[in-house]
Order: C-alpha cells, then sequence, then structure tokens
C-alpha cells in the first residue's frame, strides 16, 4: 500500500484542494486513505491505457473530430474499442510507472 500511497501524494500535492476536500486531507488517516486510493487508481488508468494505446488513440481522434461527447455516445464509443483489462504483477518492478 506504500507505494500506492507515493503515487498518491503526488496527485494530491499537485491538485488545488478546496475547502471540501481541505478537510478530509487534514486528518492524516484520511489522507492517507484518499492517497492510497489515487494511487491505485492511477496505476489501473496507466496499465489500461498501456495495454490499449491503439484503441485509446482511436478515441482521442474521434473526441479530436468531434470535440464533445455526451453520455451513450462515450459509452458507445468505449465499447466499440474491445479493450481488454491487462493482468499486472505488482511484485515486479516493472509494473510500476516512473513518476
Amino acid at each position: 500500500m506504500k507505494r500506492f500511497q507515493r503515487i498518491g501524494t503526488q496527485i494530491v500535492n499537485r491538485t488545488g484542494a478546496g475547502t471540501m476536500e481541505a478537510a478530509v486531507l487534514h486528518d492524516s488517516s484520511q489522507r492517507q486513505m484518499v492517497e492510497q486510493l489515487l494511487g491505485q487508481a492511477y496505476l489501473a488508468a496507466h496499465h489500461l491505457v498501456e495495454a490499449n494505446k491503439d484503441a485509446v488513440g482511436r478515441v482521442a481522434d474521434e473526441l479530436v473530430l468531434r470535440r464533445e461527447l455526451y453520455g451513450d455516445e462515450i459509452v458507445h464509443l468505449l465499447d466499440a474499442q474491445d479493450l481488454r483489462v491487462p493482468e499486472v504483477d505488482l511484485t515486479k518492478d516493472e509494473a510500476w510507472p516512473r513518476l
């Protein structure tokens, strides 16, 4: 969990927290939990994008072309990409991106 937290700490430190977020982040145990969750989410997103580079490129191209996508348009576009969820071995150092 410490590696997740390190990633999350970097994310939290780069954001400007509003009053609600500041209240949560002021409590050290809540801050740790937030940082760990952010780290896990970041790592999952990183590996999903890495495993689906071509599909992510197609989605980006469509967004550039149309400028905006809403609701079901996004769902249909993502469904059409046949995204795959990669299996990641977190015990290997190469599973952890350099930040």
